[in-house]
């Protein structure tokens, strides 16, 4: 029993933790991607990042994190958990708890981010 939930912990913590890592990575992939669509130069890149502002960055990643978690719970829903969907509703809360506790800890950081470079 406690060897089960355990396993369960880890499980969790690790898809957590995989879905940060690699939804940085979807998110390096589609600034690659657009740049080549687009043939994106410096000046088109700071345009695109002053018109979006650091806020639609911010979305864009939580976007980026919350897709590549559910698709890392759906996949251990059925590869591991036998298709319990609880697991899998735990893994989506527990990450969106644990992305939105840091929001809060560190709001300061995240203040002076959002309000920009002074100019």
């Amino acid at each position: 029993m406690v060897s089960d939930i355990l396993s369960l912990f880890v499980m969790i913590l690790v898809g957590i933790y995989s879905a940060l890592f690699l939804s940085t990575g979807v998110w390096l992939l589609y600034l690659q991607i657009k740049s080549k669509v687009s043939n994106m130069d410096q000046s088109a890149w700071e345009a695109y990042f002053n018109k979006i502002q650091p806020k639609g960055v911010m979305l864009r990643v939580l976007v980026c994190y919350v897709i590549i978690l559910a698709l890392i719970a759906t996949l251990n829903t059925f590869a591991v958990w036998q298709g319990n969907f609880y697991y899998g509703m735990l893994m989506v809360a527990c990450g969106l708890f644990h992305i939105f506790y840091k929001f809060q800890t560190q709001k300061g950081d995240f203040s002076k981010l959002f309000k920009g470079p002074k100019s």
